[in-house]
C-alpha cells in the first residue's frame, strides 16, 4: 500500500511540473492519492470478523497522507510560460518568442568542436548582471542567464564571430541583445521562461559531458595551452 501512495504522489509532482493540462493532471493524481488513502483507512478500521471490534482513529501515515494531498490541490500551480527562448544550432539562431509573437531574431555562438552546446529543453535557473568564469580563466560574461549548470546566453565582445559556433558552450550573444534579453527574463521571471535548444543533425542530442575542470585546478600549463583564452580584449565563453 505505501509503495501504491509512492507511486501516485511521484505522478502528482509529475503532473504539477508539466506545462500542459497541470491543473487537470494535479486534480487527477490528488483525487487518486486521496481515494487510495481512504480506502486503506476504510480497510484497516473494518472488523475482520463476528464479535470483533473494528479500530477507531486510524494509521496517522494514512491520515497524513490524506492531509498532504489537501494541502497540495490548494497550492499554486506554477505560472504559465510566456516566454520562449528557442536556440537553433543548425543556423546559429536564437529565437525570442512572447506568447505567440516572435520579437526577436538574433545571431549566436554556440559550442564550437569539442564543445558542443547540450540540446534538450530547460529552464533558467539563476541570473547574474556579471559573471566571471570559474572555469576559463576568470572571463567576464556581462548579462548572464543559466538555464543548464554551467551554461548561460551571455554578452560576448566577439561579435565578428556570430553566427557561427565558436564558444565553449553558452550562448553568445551581442552585448546589446543579451541585454534586452537578461531584462525579459527578469520581467517574465524564471519559472514562466523556457529555453529550447535544437541539435544539428550532425550531431547527436545528448553530447558527451565536457571536463568539469575548475579554474583553480587547471595547471598553468593547461590554461597555456587553452587555444581559445581571456587575452582582455575578448571576453565571453
Amino acid at each position: 500500500m505505501k509503495r501504491m501512495m509512492l507511486a501516485v504522489a511521484a505522478m502528482l509532482v509529475v503532473a504539477v511540473h508539466t506545462g500542459a493540462r497541470a491543473e487537470e493532471a494535479r486534480d487527477a493524481a490528488v483525487t487518486q492519492l486521496t481515494s487510495t488513502a481512504v480506502g486503506a483507512q476504510e480497510a484497516a478500521t473494518k472488523p475482520q470478523g463476528e464479535g470483533e471490534v473494528a479500530t477507531t482513529g486510524g494509521s496517522p501515515t494514512l491520515l497524513a497522507a490524506v492531509a498532504i494531498a489537501q494541502d497540495i490541490a490548494t497550492a499554486p500551480l506554477p505560472p504559465p510560460i510566456t516566454l520562449t527562448l528557442d536556440v537553433d544550432l543548425k543556423t546559429q539562431r536564437l529565437t525570442v518568442m512572447e506568447g505567440e509573437t516572435v520579437k526577436y531574431v538574433w545571431p549566436i555562438s554556440s559550442g564550437r568542436p569539442g564543445y558542443a552546446t547540450q540540446a534538450g529543453t530547460f529552464q533558467p535557473q539563476w541570473t547574474a548582471r556579471m559573471w566571471y568564469s570559474r572555469q576559463w580563466d576568470m572571463a567576464p560574461m556581462p548579462y548572464s542567464v543559466f538555464f543548464n549548470r554551467g551554461t548561460a546566453f551571455h554578452a560576448t565582445s566577439a561579435t565578428g564571430q556570430l553566427g557561427q559556433r565558436a564558444s565553449h558552450g553558452c550562448i553568445r550573444l551581442h552585448p546589446g541583445n543579451a541585454a534586452k534579453l537578461y531584462g525579459m527574463v527578469h520581467r517574465h521571471g524564471l519559472y514562466a521562461t523556457k529555453v529550447i535548444v535544437h541539435s544539428s543533425p550532425s550531431e547527436p542530442a545528448v553530447v558527451a559531458k565536457r571536463k568539469n575542470r575548475s579554474y583553480q585546478q587547471a595547471s598553468t600549463r593547461q590554461r597555456a595551452a587553452r587555444s581559445y583564452s581571456y587575452s582582455g580584449s575578448v571576453w565571453g565563453f
